[in-house]
């Protein structure tokens, strides 16, 4: 970590940061998308919602009937949300205070986790790829894998001082909800419940925290550009502004947040590999 090359790395990376509070003045021309890729916000659908499920009765006898709530939602959208999840109120807004935080220390607290390397299992960067990307996100995240978490809990952040309590606590929550998902997801398959956990074994949690600073011209850049999740399933926490939106029929809607609700994501490996 202390050779040149690796340091010199993190420089350039740290240059690049929008969350350095310099280089979001204006719209970087490595930031803006073609005419034709650009966001539309006035063809966003906001009449239309997706999904939300609550999930309260999931454990009990009207289980069947929630199932049955999260089997058409995978089936129509792809997309919905939860309420009543079980992930408590105060650990949901710790977490957005603290990344909130963390995006706000000094720069120099930040830069020691800044990667232009996507195989770092804690990193810090503009975009998701800023090696391979035509076009910049405009956003930065921080990545780090969660997974067995006394694996990799030592190389989170150690700043702010309770990022790595919190984060973790956070993550503990989010991988029991996410088991109890695939669960359900399994049974609406008709299968066992253990089905998607046996299918994916011994599975990789990966938080992103992505920070999205003020845009200038928003009419010519995108927070996150137009893509699907590689992974199994994606659990999204909101912040309170209206910018997430999915493709449905060939539409774009916008998915308003819902307090204290949780976004569900079906990602690549799990239509692929489960049909649903």
């Amino acid at each position: 970590m202390s050779s040149t090359a690796h340091v010199e790395t993190h420089l350039d990376v740290v240059e690049k940061l929008l969350s350095n509070g310099f280089n979001h003045l204006q719209v970087n021309k490595n930031y803006i998308f073609p005419p034709n890729e650009r966001p539309h916000m006035e063809e966003v659908s906001h009449s239309y919602r997706i999904p939300v499920i609550d999930l309260k009765d999931l454990d009990g006898p009207a289980r069947k009937s929630v199932v049955n709530e999260i089997k058409r939602a995978c089936d129509e959208d792809g997309f919905f949300q939860i309420v009543n999840h079980g992930v408590p109120e105060t650990v949901m807004k710790s977490m957005m205070d603290i990344a909130r935080e963390f995006f706000e220390m000094p720069l120099e607290d930040r830069a020691c986790l800044c990667s232009e390397d996507t195989r770092q299992l804690v990193r810090l960067s503009t975009s998701f790829n800023i090696t391979k990307d035509k076009i910049l996100n405009w956003m930065d995240v921080l990545t780090q894998h969660c997974h067995p978490l006394e694996e990799f809990i030592h190389i989170w952040p150690q700043k702010p001082a309770a990022y790595r309590e919190i984060a973790g606590k956070y993550a503990k929550e989010i991988r029991v909800l996410t088991l109890r998902l695939f669960a359900a997801i399994s049974e609406a398959m008709e299968k066992d419940s253990d089905y998607l956990n046996t299918i994916f074994k011994k599975h990789r949690q990966v938080m992103n925290i992505n920070y999205y600073p003020p845009c200038p011209n928003p009419d010519l850049t995108l927070g996150i550009a137009p893509h699907s999740d590689p992974g199994g399933i994606t659990v999204l926490m909101q912040g309170l502004v209206s910018g997430l939106q999915v493709l449905k029929d060939g539409k774009w809607v916008a998915v308003e947040p819902t307090p204290n609700a949780l976004v569900v994501n079906l990602g690549d490996q799990l239509q692929c590999d489960s049909g649903v």
